[in-house]
C-alpha cells in the first residue's frame, strides 16, 4: 500500500527524530519548505493535467520549483548525515591508524 505524501512526512520526522536532529533549526526549516516546495508541485500537476493547452508558464514554474525541490532535498540529506549521531564502530574503525 503506497503511503500519502502525510505518512511519508511523518516518517521522515521519525527517522529524524530517531537520529536527534528533529530540534535542529536547519532540519526543521528546510523540512518545512521542502514541504511547501512539494505541495506546489502537486497543485502545479493539477493544473498541467487539466489544461487542454500546453501553458508554457506553468510548465516553467513546474520545471523551477522541481529543481528547488530537489536542491532543498539534498540539503536535507546533507543536514540529516551531519547531526546524526556517529556509529561508534565506524568510529573506531576510521581513527585505526594504519601500519
Amino acid at each position: 500500500m503506497a503511503e500519502t505524501l502525510q505518512e511519508q512526512a511523518q516518517e521522515i520526522l521519525r527517522i529524524a527524530e530517531a537520529n536527534g536532529v528533529e530540534q535542529n533549526f536547519f532540519f526543521v526549516t528546510t523540512f518545512k519548505r521542502y514541504q511547501v516546495q512539494i505541495n506546489i508541485l502537486t497543485d502545479l500537476e493539477r493544473v498541467l493535467n487539466l489544461s487542454e493547452t500546453v501553458d508554457t508558464k506553468t510548465i516553467d514554474a513546474y520545471n523551477k520549483t522541481s529543481s528547488a525541490a530537489n536542491s532543498t532535498a539534498q540539503t536535507l540529506m546533507r543536514i540529516i548525515t551531519s547531526l546524526r549521531p556517529k556509529d561508534p564502530l565506524a568510529r573506531a574503525i576510521n581513527t585505526i591508524k594504519k601500519g
